[in-house]
C-alpha cells in the first residue's frame, strides 16, 4: 500500500507492544516516505531510506520508495541490515516486526515470515518476501534500486 505522497512521517496507533508497527520504545511512527528523486548524485540506483543511528533505535523502518514501486521494511538483526518487501504475498497485508522473533507478521492473517530469509513460518508456500541489497554510505542505509 503507497503512503500520500509527502516527505512528513505518518501518524499511526500507539504502540502497544515490542511488536507494534516496527516501534522500538520510542512513541514515534515507525512509517517514512522517500521519494525517488531522492537518489544520490553520481551513484545511480541508490537511494537512502534512514539513517543508521535511526534504525539502532527502531530496529524495523517501514517506508516507501518509488523507484522500486514498492513498501519495504529495514531491519536491524543482530547489527546486519536486511531490507525486504514488507507487502505480504498472502493478499498484500501490512506487516509488523516481531523483534523477540526476528519475523515479520502479516496484520491481516497472521502470516508469519523470517526476517532474514524471507521464508514463510507458519505455513509452506512456493515463495519468499523480495529481498533488496542496500548499502550503507556515511551512516545513511541506501536501498539498491536496479
Amino acid at each position: 500500500m503507497k503512503p500520500p505522497a509527502s516527505n512528513v512521517n505518518q501518524t499511526g496507533s500507539a504502540a502497544t507492544s515490542q511488536t507494534e508497527d516496527c516501534l522500538r520504545n520510542s512513541g514515534e511512527p515507525a512509517h517514512a516516505t522517500v521519494d525517488a528523486a531522492s537518489e544520490i548524485v553520481g551513484v545511480p540506483g541508490l537511494f537512502p531510506i534512514v539513517s543508521m543511528e535511526e534504525l539502532q533505535r527502531r530496529h524495523c523502518v517501514i517506508t516507501w520508495i518509488d523507484a522500486l514501486g514498492d513498501e519495504i521494511a529495514v531491519i536491524l538483526i543482530k547489527g546486519k541490515v536486511i531490507v525486504r518487501s514488507s507487502v505480504c504475498p498472502h493478499f498484500g497485508g501490512e506487516f509488523r516486526f516481531n523483534d523477540r522473533s526476528a519475523t515479520l507478521e502479516c496484520k491481516w492473517h497472521g502470516w508469519k515470515f523470517d526476517a532474514e530469509t524471507g521464508e514463510c513460518r507458519n505455513y509452506r508456500i512456493g515463495t519468499k518476501l523480495r529481498a533488496y541489497e542496500s548499502q550503507v554510505i556515511d551512516g545513511i542505509i541506501f536501498a539498491k534500486c536496479g
